[in-house]
């Protein structure tokens, strides 16, 4: 019951401090029958950006999101770690706030002492957080709410919903994380097996009815370390990790770049620097943790095989065969931890645009389709087009999920620079509002006859002549 004054407390201050800073803003936009702003995702990015909105006094814009509330984002569905990977001491979302961010609630709700000997974020408390700083801050979040299709107009878009609802914006922001630019990552070898012997880690899997089966993991990832962990934990009889690289990676370059300059520079690098980080991170590899190490270490039923080329993927008597020249393996059941696609070809809501889509490699023709796949956005996200003066609605749809990633590093997914990215994001739109409605502006100036006082009520005010 202390703990809960202590929340109380803690919402009571973190209101001054938004009171202390202006806000809310004074509306500043002309009303509008239609919303003015539509974000699809309702995770961290999603609210991050809501809340950045509101802090531009852009208050006429709701956030969408196809799952029940309390199930947006990874945290509650496939993030199969314990605990997060990044530090404790990040501000995340709070946007500069220091009242809103994950210390101060856990320090209000576990204590100061408790603070101290925690190692590391628990994943499921990382979403009773963001549970807190959606409900706190009032943001305008409807769930089961899945958008299917996308077409823009003449000065609006339509978004068309599974439900059948149909609503209209100004402005369409995709803060739809990993899988947002193509979805699941399924290798030409793994299509057309039959979907009971196998699951992508995004997946929702039972693991307690992996009980005695013998598992078989494709890829080499956090969040296959995560899946072997789950499948073990639940007594499944033995576990096999296969990747094609040649040793397990270690080094995470990513890590190492949570810095000021690397955050607000990044966008402004060459595009060959930018080639040549994308291009030696993806060759070097994301390392897993060494906690989802641990986790898995201590099991004699466990292994992974590297250099595992796979050349075949078979099901026969109700058993899964992967193998090359060298080996057959076989298993009862096929996880495949391949990551998200970069193909945005796939991504229903974008069919009709996606062709308009300037991407990285018509910019640079000879890049690898991993790294030319990517989305060539403008300074805050916006697409562009790729012939110029082809489909002008582009510049009011900003790619604020995974595919962000080469234009502007990982401020739109992850969480230590996810506030940089939405100040980025929602400060670019609020002038972007401004700019093509200057005319609007301007005119509001020019037309100002409005008096802070009357010079005629102070007589020492007199004409020279």
């Amino acid at each position: 019951m202390l703990r809960q004054f202590a929340l109380i407390e803690l919402e009571k201050q973190l209101k001054v401090e938004l009171e202390l800073l202006g806000y809310p803003v004074t509306p500043w936009m002309p009303a509008a029958e239609i919303l003015d702003v539509a974000i699809i995702g309702g995770g961290m990015a999603g609210l991050c950006a809501s809340f950045g909105l509101y802090r531009q006094g852009i208050f006429n814009h709701q956030v969408f999101d196809a799952s029940t509330a309390g199930s947006e984002g990874p945290w509650n569905t496939y993030a199969r770690m314990l605990t997060l990977r990044s530090g404790k001491d990040l501000a995340g979302p709070a946007l500069g706030l220091p009242k809103l961010t994950f210390q101060a609630w856990y320090k209000a709700l576990y204590g100061p002492r408790d603070w101290q000997d925690l190692y590391k974020i628990p994943t499921n408390l990382w979403m009773e957080y963001l549970n807190w700083y959606r409900r706190i801050l009032c943001l305008p979040v409807k769930n089961n709410s899945e958008v299917i299709a996308i077409e823009p107009q003449s000065g609006r878009i339509t978004l068309k919903f599974k439900e059948g609802d149909v609503r209209f914006t100004k402005k369409l922001v995709l803060a739809t994380g990993r899988g947002g630019f193509g979805g699941n990552c399924i290798p030409s070898v793994f299509r057309g097996l039959p979907k009971e012997f196998y699951a992508h880690t995004s997946e929702n899997i039972d693991f307690s009815a992996l009980k005695g089966k013998r598992i078989l993991i494709a890829g080499i990832g956090s969040s296959a370390f995560d899946a072997a962990a789950a499948s073990l934990e639940n007594e499944a009889s033995s576990v096999v990790m296969l990747t094609r690289r040649k040793r397990l990676p270690c080094v995470n370059k990513f890590a190492r770049t949570v810095y000021p300059g690397f955050s607000q520079g990044y966008p402004l690098l060459s595009d060959k620097d930018k080639i040549a980080i994308m291009e030696d991170v993806s060759k070097t590899g994301s390392p897993p943790p060494f906690e989802s190490l641990d986790r898995v270490k201590e099991y004699s039923n466990f292994e992974v095989l590297t250099g595992f080329e796979i050349g075949s993927v078979k099901v026969e008597d109700d058993l899964i065969y992967i193998g090359n020249e060298e080996r057959t393996i076989e298993g009862d059941y096929l996880i495949l931890a391949t990551g998200f696609a970069i193909d945005g070809s796939n991504e229903p809501i974008l069919k009709g645009i996606f062709d308009h889509l300037l991407l990285w490699h018509d910019m640079h023709s000879t890049l690898a389709p991993i790294v030319g796949a990517y989305p060539y956005l403008g300074s805050h996200y916006q697409f562009l087009e790729k012939k110029p003066g082809s489909a002008a609605f582009l510049k009011d749809i900003y790619c604020f999920n995974y595919a962000a990633k080469l234009s502007h590093g990982l401020t739109s997914s992850d969480i230590p620079d996810i506030s940089v990215g939405a100040e980025r994001l929602t400060k670019g739109i609020a002038a972007d509002f401004f700019t093509h409605d200057s005319g609007f502006y301007v005119d509001k100036v020019l037309k100002d006859d409005i008096r802070d006082f009357d010079a005629e009520d102070y007589g020492f005010i007199k004409p020279f002549a």
